[in-house]
């Protein structure tokens, strides 16, 4: 219990420490500051954030030392390589792609598609399970402010983000 405690707090300290980075997330980007990010951060995070060490608490569990140091080797790469991906993407976007990584330019994966009118749209494919979760959350929102103009738009558009599939 004292590593998962212990492996915690890095990942809160390093939130905090380099908080700089959640401005470059897509919730520091495009969520405004109101009810949903606050009471996110002041009251879900300090319970999903510690539902480990709760579980520990209730349900103590021995593991070995080579379970043990197996864990916070891949615990030391997982935050590793999220830590210097998001200062990469960050450097990136603040040189507009004129910086060396690893000693080579810097280049970034634009993913794109294109209309039947022929226009060119980018899509974040790794953003899509946000996307999703979004989209039902927005419809909540929308049906709550627009009422029965919001059920009659969903009637002419049957499709949330991909026409004919979803």
């Amino acid at each position: 219990m004292f590593t998962v405690v212990l492996l915690r707090a890095v990942v809160v300290v390093d939130f905090f420490v380099n908080e700089e980075v959640f401005f470059h997330t897509l919730d520091g980007k495009y969520e405004s500051f109101g009810f949903y990010n606050i009471y996110g951060f002041s009251a879900m995070m300090p319970v999903f954030w510690t539902l480990q060490t709760q579980y520990l608490a209730k349900h103590p569990t021995e593991i070995s030392l080579p379970a043990l140091i197996a864990s916070i080797v891949i615990f030391v790469a997982g935050w590793s390589l999220r830590f210097y991906a998001d200062r990469q993407k960050m450097r990136f976007n603040r040189t507009q792609g004129k910086c060396l990584f690893w000693g080579r330019q810097a280049q970034g994966i634009p993913v794109s598609y294109q209309t039947r009118d022929g226009k060119t749209h980018r899509s974040h494919l790794l953003c899509s399970g946000m996307i999703v979760h979004r989209c039902f959350r927005d419809e909540e929102k929308c049906a709550d402010k627009y009422g029965s103009g919001w059920d009659e738009y969903c009637r002419r558009v049957p499709w949330r983000i991909v026409p004919g599939v979803f």
